[in-house]
Parts: structure tokens; C-alpha cells; sequence
């Protein structure tokens, strides 16, 4: 058995989850599966997948059900993924080796690619090239959370890091959830690099769902979880007067949770830590958000929201065939790139993947 266990939350799409068994099935990590769906899957489990995995149907919220699983976890080492995607297995076991030779780091990844379904072929789009080579060795917290947060990249939410410390961010996220949009992601993020280094390896681990329904844009708006309602951004926490008495005890929250990771430090010096770091992701948030902008690309969105939604995927759809590569085409462009790449995990994925 691995010394890493594999945490995958799922809530009403019995397809990806069985599709995840499917690869998983071919590897010996310990998966804890914590499904949130009215229906449950469990007599299908039994019959489908290994003993290796764990499966639990436990209608309750994101945030208890994570919570739920990082109690089951009895590696020293965790990763949580998201039923629609995969990781290549080598990967997560180079992650484990480098975090076992280097104590003061805290997360380990692997570079990314996207995947989708055109007319029925699989497609490979890049993804996170900002993950390429990307190092955090700032030796003060401070630094380290600024420069992490200034330079924003989801690295650290889908990296291999200690139960322990997975754990203790699960139960914060359980007790303590604000309207936040993407709470856990940005939690994670706060939270690793203030504890410590982290860097993203040089070879192909994460595969990015990119199909539709990854995740149901229409469920996630709807949802009645705060922190995962699209329109809880957090920009509007942080500024709007509304949010004031929620935003004091974030920071509260947050900033003692960081001087339990490091006492060395006054909680004055944990609390400026995350408020500058906060402040400097929002502002470039929105500065890259406004350069996207510009009016012709504006018009462009207003006419095709008008298109019905049937047109609206079929052009889709054209457009990336046209213009975007197989899976497999774009995984040799990284290749080329420099990134290693395992074949025989990929095509184990592949396998899964195939409808």
C-alpha cells in the first residue's frame, strides 16, 4: 500500500466517479470517496471497485464532508482531485520522495494539461503554463505568502502535502466557512505558503476536466453553500461594508491559525501577512480581469449570450477542433517543452477516459 491517500469529493455524477474507479482500480493507493449525491453508489462500488478503495455516502456539505474524509486519512501524505480528473501516478510518488528529503517544503505538484471531448475526440488544451518551473524559497512566511499570492496560482491546492496539515485545514474549512467563492482553494493557498516552501516538479501529473458539466456552472450558481456560490467573490467580501463583521473574523481566524503553524512569529506579524497578501491578489486579480476586457471582445460576448444554448455548444465545439490539438498531440508539445512525461500512466488515463 501507498503512503498516500487520495481524497475525492463527488455529489451527483455517478458517471465521472465510476470512470475514476475505473483508473484507479490499477493502482494500490488508498482512496476515501465521500459522495454527497442523493442517490448513492455504494451497491455499485462493492461490486466494481478494489479494497483499496473507501466509499462513503454522506449527504452533507462540501466543507463536512472533507472534513469527514481527512479523518479517515491514515497516510502520511494526502492529495485531494476532483472525480471528473486524474493524476499520473508516478508523479504523486516523486512528490511523496522529495517532501520525505525535504522537510522544509510543504507542497509538491506536477504540471497540467486540459482535456476534453470534441465530436467525440479527445482533446488536449495547455493549462497552467504558470505552474512551469514554479519554486517558492522565500525563508520569511511573509514574503513567501506575498509573493505566492501576488503571483496567484492554484499550485498548492492540488499538491501532495502532509495528512497532518490537511487535516488541520479540513477542520478549519468545516467550523469556520465564509461566503467566499472557492473558500477551500484560497484557504489552501494562504495556508501553505505561509507554512512553508513549495514547488511544482517537472513532469506531466495533473489532467484538468475541461468537459461540460466540470463542474455544472448552472448547479454551482445555485448552490446554497457559500462557498461555493459563484457570485461570493471575494473581491465583494473584502470590500463591501456588508461583509465587515464576516471579514474581521476571517482575518481573525485565519491569522491565529497561522501563528499555531508558526509560534516564532507575533500574531500582528501573522495578520499583516494575510492581509497584504489578500489585498495584492485582489488587486491583480482585477487588473488581469480588466485587461482581458476590451470592447470589441465585449460585444462579441454580448451576441453569442443571445445564441441558444444548443448553437452556443455547437460552436463551440467547431471552434475546438479547428483550432486545438488531440490529447495525445498536445501532450507531445509539452513534452517538447521540457516537461517529462510518463506513457504508461497516460495511457492508463486514456483507457478511462475512452467513452
Amino acid at each position: 500500500m501507498e503512503n498516500l491517500t487520495i481524497i475525492i469529493p463527488s455529489n451527483n455524477r455517478p458517471f465521472f466517479l465510476r470512470r475514476a474507479i475505473k483508473y484507479w482500480n490499477n493502482y494500490n493507493f488508498p482512496l476515501i470517496i465521500v459522495d454527497g449525491s442523493s442517490e448513492t453508489q455504494k451497491k455499485w462500488m462493492d461490486e466494481n471497485s478494489n479494497g483499496n478503495i473507501q466509499y462513503f455516502h454522506e449527504k452533507t456539505s462540501f466543507p463536512d464532508r472533507l472534513n469527514f474524509a481527512a479523518k479517515l486519512v491514515k497516510t502520511k501524505y494526502c492529495i485531494l482531485l476532483p472525480d471528473d480528473e486524474f493524476y499520473c501516478v508516478s508523479v504523486l510518488k516523486r512528490c511523496t520522495n522529495f517532501l520525505e528529503s525535504n522537510n522544509e517544503y510543504v507542497a509538491v505538484n506536477g504540471c497540467a494539461i486540459g482535456f476534453f471531448y470534441t465530436f467525440n475526440k479527445l482533446m488536449g488544451e495547455k493549462k497552467y503554463p504558470e505552474w512551469v518551473k514554479r519554486i517558492r524559497v522565500e525563508t520569511d512566511p511573509s514574503k513567501r505568502i506575498i509573493s505566492h499570492m501576488k503571483d496567484y496560482a492554484n499550485s498548492l491546492g492540488v499538491s501532495v502535502i502532509k495528512s497532518d496539515m490537511f487535516k488541520q485545514c479540513a477542520e478549519l474549512y468545516a467550523n469556520n466557512e465564509f461566503p467566499i467563492f472557492a473558500q477551500w482553494e484560497l484557504q489552501m493557498n494562504l495556508i501553505l505558503s505561509f507554512a512553508g516552501k513549495s514547488k511544482t516538479l517537472d513532469e506531466l501529473m495533473y489532467f484538468r476536466s475541461m468537459e461540460e458539466d466540470s463542474p455544472s456552472i448552472h448547479h454551482v450558481i445555485k448552490n446554497h453553500i457559500p462557498s461555493l456560490n459563484l457570485k461570493n467573490k471575494i473581491d465583494r467580501f473584502w470590500n463591501e461594508p456588508r461583509f465587515e463583521k464576516q471579514k474581521i473574523k476571517f482575518i481573525n481566524v485565519m491569522s491565529c491559525f497561522l501563528q499555531t503553524l508558526k509560534p516564532e512569529y507575533s500574531l500582528d506579524y501573522c495578520r499583516s501577512a494575510l492581509t497584504s497578501s489578500i489585498e495584492l491578489y485582489i488587486k491583480n486579480s482585477i487588473l488581469i480581469k480588466n485587461k482581458k476586457k476590451d470592447f470589441s471582445s465585449y460585444i462579441k460576448i454580448k451576441i453569442y449570450n443571445f445564441l441558444p444554448t444548443l448553437v452556443k455548444n455547437t460552436l463551440i465545439k467547431i471552434k475546438y477542433r479547428l483550432i486545438k490539438n488531440s490529447l495525445l498531440d498536445q501532450i507531445k508539445l509539452i513534452e517538447d517543452e521540457g516537461i517529462l512525461v510518463n506513457y504508461k500512466d497516460i495511457n492508463q488515463i486514456i483507457l478511462a477516459l475512452k467513452k
